[in-house]
């Protein structure tokens, strides 16, 4: 048995990936803000479910998160980073979509030894085309932004995180249903197969720094645009 954290998972994507990872006889601690939905889970999916309510956008939060994970006796196989809203100014962006991914990793960093590290993100298409802007008055800016940033946020995790085998990658779940945005309500899809895939597969076992799609294969990104030089200086002011 083994033991995998998942951030947001009490809905949408998070849930369904914590749903097959449970059914392959992991351990799942789920992370999530709301107490109700994260004690209803739990009971709809039985003890290899355990529920943390934590804002990983806080301190406190990742503090949380970083102590009940050493309540349990198997060493943490993988970290998912599922949580995230639609957010409204660019602040939030920072605050919620991106520093949390980074620093609940490093204070994880004792755990994962060996593990992995993926992060959800958006269509394969948008990733390789979204340009890196500094601008986020609109929401086209924001969501183009936030791809960008967690794209260069994958580069720079890998580089820092190779002395302790941990490997890092990004991930498109697919048009799955979720209380994101309206266009995701309305979705029928509800299952992400390519979650359990990328983090119990042995095939990816030493890819690192990467992007892969919804069911799985790797997306060639352009190193020119994403690297850890342009990753380590665009973040600088960020994280």
């Amino acid at each position: 048995m083994g033991f995998i954290i998942v951030t947001g998972g009490t809905s949408g994507v998070g849930l369904a990936i914590a749903k097959d990872l449970i059914k392959k006889g992991y351990q799942v601690l789920g992370v999530g803000r709301n107490k109700k939905k994260g004690q209803f889970v739990q009971e709809q999916l039985g003890p290899l479910f355990h529920f943390i309510q934590a804002d990983i956008s806080s301190e406190q939060g990742v503090e949380i998160v970083e102590k009940a994970s050493r309540a349990f006796p198997d060493k943490l196989d993988v970290l998912i980073h599922s949580a995230g809203v639609f957010p409204k100014t660019g602040e939030e962006n920072r605050r919620v979509n991106i520093r949390p991914h980074y620093f609940l990793t490093m204070a994880l960093r004792q755990q994962l030894r060996g593990g992995r590290v993926l992060l959800v993100t958006g269509n394969p298409l948008a990733v390789k085309n979204a340009p890196i802007i500094t601008g986020q008055l609109t929401t086209m800016q924001r969501a183009m932004w936030l791809l960008s940033r967690k794209t260069l946020l994958v580069k720079k995790m890998a580089a820092e995180l190779t002395m302790d085998e941990i490997t890092v990658n990004a991930f498109f779940p697919g048009d799955v249903h979720s209380e994101l945005m309206s266009y995701t309500r309305s979705l029928l899809r509800t299952d992400v197969p390519v979650g359990a895939y990328l983090a119990l597969s042995k095939n990816i076992k030493k890819v690192s720094g990467e992007f892969f799609d919804e069911v799985g294969n790797l997306v060639p990104l352009s190193e020119k645009k994403y690297n850890v030089e342009s990753a380590n200086r665009i973040l600088k002011n960020i994280l």
